[in-house]
């Protein structure tokens, strides 16, 4: 079975704006995320969700699948996220 991680990464935090492309040890938060969840072995692949074309262009070049959704439908996905 695969198992798919989801990155659900808003252009527009309030607490730390712009947090998922922020550099920590020369790498931004989106990579370090996908590099440890494939090195756990638990996860197979991830996707990057987004409504942020810089976000997005930085997931792109950590080889990581983008899927370009709007504002809105962004919002009704974390929110299903969060219930689940």
């Amino acid at each position: 079975m695969k198992i798919l991680g989801i990155i659900t990464a808003r252009g527009g935090s309030k607490r730390l704006p712009r947090k998922n492309i922020k550099e920590f040890l020369g790498k931004p938060l989106l990579a370090w995320v996908t590099q440890a969840g494939l090195k756990s072995g638990v996860l197979d692949r991830f996707i990057l969700t987004t409504d942020d074309e810089e976000i997005a262009k930085i997931g792109k070049k950590y080889d990581i699948k983008y899927l370009s959704l709007g504002q809105r439908n962004l919002h009704r996905i974390n929110h299903l996220l969060m219930v689940w």
